[in-house]
């Protein structure tokens, strides 16, 4: 979406447009004592008018906005986020909108976001993959292909931020189950696929990119007690390990491995077996996200285990979330590859738990909390206060839309439904956000 404003399928919901920006432009100053009030005819007509006026306004939204998607925009910016805020319905999907094929299951965008890339599957088990192109400007999704003949169950997709074209697929072979799984990756937006030659124990967790190249997490289902390990995926399709004496220093039994990449470093957060304390360890790339150089972090804030959750694209800004039984998630950002947290401002409901977490290029923070809330929070660089921005899915968030040439979020896609539930197909829904001037 580079020198062009998002489609219309990614243009203001209609309902967050309203007069209080207007009003807020105004100063006004009220006095502490009761204003006479007098009849006055010129006042009453004025009133009708305007009455009139914003009935008709209304009309013509109502009439006109649900045929403006997906054709091209006419956005207008709105000036601030509160407005939207007093507005914002609290239940799960309101404002969300189905979007492309109902056999996909994941989407991820090109680092020039005109670009998204979808994958799933056909049918249940053993089904043909599918993947289809969706044009952002055009707002065209291209025609299915079957990416290396891969069948399975489920299917996820990644694609690189930093490298135009480049993308790669996880394929399961059941839904919900760690068994085997495939990676696939392309060079060339999909049109042409290698497979990497993972053992054929082994399950495929998460994928990660850096400047460097792509690494994946995978388990070994072959013993009763799952072994994690991270390798460095290579272009020809071969794949090297890096151990748990690269990570930590020392042999250890690791037995889940999850990733956040800001695009520098590679920030990989190591859960070990059978450990009585301290059983979560953070280490990071210090040779700009290459693999073969590692250094621990500090994972402890105020008593309580740090997870980073995200990180900006291109800065060492790392999101992380500590919680506490009894209180809410405590947000924290680091600046110094997880040396020392600082407490981001607080998340304004009480005991509300937090699923996902992203950061954008322009230093943006969302998160996805769950009930009581149920809504998507925003924390920009210039503000010291989280606003709720929109109501969380339905179904599971899976990716943040942001425009290249601003690097602010556009528009938030999720799954219509978890990849667990009893439908065959998930199906895609987006939710469009307001343009944004600060």
């Amino acid at each position: 979406m580079r020198d062009a404003e998002p489609p219309d399928s990614l243009a203001t919901p209609p309902d967050v447009m309203t007069a209080d920006d207007e009003r807020e432009e105004q100063p006004r100053v009220s006095s502490l004592r009761p204003t006479p009030v007098s009849f006055s005819q010129r006042r009453l007509l004025n009133i009708a008018s305007i009455g009139l006026a914003a009935i008709v306004m209304l009309a013509l939204a109502i009439h006109w906005l649900p045929d403006v998607l997906p054709r091209q925009p006419n956005i207008q910016p709105t000036r601030t986020s509160q407005a939207f805020n007093a507005q914002l319905p609290r239940v799960r999907g309101s404002g969300w909108k189905p979007i492309g094929p109902d056999w996909a299951q994941s989407i991820a965008f090109s680092s020039t976001t005109e670009l998204g890339y979808a994958c799933g599957v056909s049918g249940s088990e053993n089904a043909p993959v599918l993947f289809a192109v969706y044009n952002v400007k055009q707002n065209s999704w291209s025609n299915s292909t079957h990416p290396g003949s891969a069948s399975g169950a489920d299917c996820r997709v990644i694609a690189s931020p930093y490298s135009a074209s480049e993308v790669a697929l996880i394929v399961d072979n059941c839904s919900g189950c760690a068994t085997t799984s495939h990676v696939y990756r392309s060079h060339d937006d999909g049109r042409t696929w290698s497979r990497t030659r993972l053992p054929a124990s082994f399950a495929a967790l998460e994928l990660a990119w850096t400047t460097s190249g792509l690494f994946a997490t995978a388990v070994d289902t072959s013993t009763q007690s799952f072994s994690a390990h991270l390798l460095s995926v290579h272009d020809n399709g071969s794949y090297t390990e890096i151990t748990a004496q690269q990570l930590i220093g020392y042999p250890a039994h690791m037995e889940n491995i999850s990733l956040v990449s800001s695009g520098m470093t590679l920030i990989a957060s190591i859960y070990l077996a059978s450990c009585t304390d301290n059983c979560m360890l953070v280490a990071h790339t210090t040779d700009g996200g290459a693999g073969a150089q590692w250094d621990t972090a500090t994972t402890i804030y105020k008593g309580s285990f740090v997870e980073p959750v995200a990180a900006q694209p291109g800065v060492n800004n790392w999101l992380g979330w500590a919680n506490w039984p009894g209180s809410s998630t405590q947000m924290l950002l680091s600046r110094d590859n997880g040396v020392d947290w600082l407490a981001l401002p607080p998340i304004p409901s009480y005991r509300t738990t937090c699923a996902q977490a992203y950061v954008t290029p322009d230093g943006s923070m969302y998160v996805w909390c769950n009930a009581p809330t149920n809504v998507i929070y925003e924390l920009r660089s210039s503000t010291d206060t989280w606003h709720a921005i929109a109501p969380i899915s339905s179904g599971t968030v899976i990716a943040a839309q942001y425009d290249a040439s601003t690097g602010h979020a556009v528009a938030f896609w999720a799954l219509t439904n978890t990849l667990f539930s009893n439908s065959q197909h998930a199906g895609l829904e987006y939710y469009p956000l307001p343009v944004s001037t600060s």
